[in-house]
């Protein structure tokens, strides 16, 4: 889901600053971070609730959004 809205762009801003620039999962800095959220959209995860969102660094962005996947699919 793309989002192109005010309430999105305004979520978008406040996280980065809210959080440390660190990676919520493994820690590390000095990478790209992703606002990605804990229960995805397709789980029933709020989409603009700023308590569904995690700063992941793109491994662990992969690996969760993976994980999610596969328990969605019965895989894991």
């Amino acid at each position: 889901m793309a989002y192109r809205d005010e309430e999105q762009a305004l979520l978008l801003e406040h996280v980065p600053h809210h959080y440390t620039k660190r990676c919520n999962d493994c820690g590390r800095t000095g990478t790209r971070l992703y606002c990605d959220h804990i229960a995805e959209l397709q789980d029933g995860g709020a989409g603009l609730d700023e308590s569904n969102i995690r700063l992941r660094s793109g491994s662990c962005h992969t690996r969760k959004t993976a994980d999610a996947r596969a328990g969605r699919f019965g895989l894991r």
